[in-house]
């Protein structure tokens, strides 16, 4: 089985800033939802251990672990969605209409990233090689694999995996600390329901 955990929430999260590449660490609600990711995990026998290389995804993986003594696994092809000059812009200007990041929360089907930015397309085949070189494999040689990773990155994987247009890319979205499911069932990841969130 992969667990995917999306981080808990940053700085950069609770202020609705465009976060992206920015490695912005974890504030207090966000430990707290690492927290409660981990006690709905404890029961399970982790084999394996892979994030994205932000210390928001780090620090996230650390506290699910709990006590467990497993090596995390950094993995680059696992960053978020690189927003280019928008990172660090507020969300409601950089997504309003005009704006550089226009149409990214409410129209991806239209979206075009602002300078230096990681379109959908450009994401979607990052997230198909997500699948085929870290998921597919782990899902393969170990029983049940830990994948802590960002919001987009997850909504783009499950995109992949559901067959799901452009326009639908953020149905399936994790919010942070939440828990999703994927079991490989005759050489294809399925999508399970995720475990249950309370709010933090």
């Amino acid at each position: 089985m992969l667990y995917l955990v999306r981080h808990g929430q940053t700085y950069w999260n609770a202020a609705l800033k465009m976060q992206g590449r920015v490695d912005i660490p974890l504030n207090d609600v966000g430990r707290e939802q690492a927290a409660k990711a981990g006690a709905l995990l404890a029961g399970v026998h982790l084999d394996a251990v892979y994030a994205s290389p932000f210390s928001r995804t780090v620090e996230t993986a650390k506290i699910v672990l709990g006590g467990r003594d497993l090596p995390i696994i950094r993995k680059g092809l696992l960053v978020e969605q690189a927003y280019g000059l928008s990172e660090g812009l507020p969300r409601e200007v950089a997504q309003a209409p005009g704006g550089p990041m226009e149409g990214y929360g409410k129209d991806p089907a239209n979206f075009k990233p602002d300078i230096g930015g990681e379109s959908f397309e450009e994401l979607r085949e990052r997230a198909q090689r997500v699948i085929s070189e870290i998921l597919i494999p782990a899902e393969k040689t170990y029983e049940n694999t830990l994948v802590v990773a960002h919001g987009a990155l997850f909504c783009s994987v499950y995109s992949v995996l559901l067959g799901l247009e452009t326009k639908d890319f953020w149905k399936p979205k994790l919010e942070n600390g939440g828990i999703g499911r994927l079991r490989l069932e005759k050489g294809k990841l399925v999508v399970l329901p995720g475990l249950p969130q309370e709010p933090a």
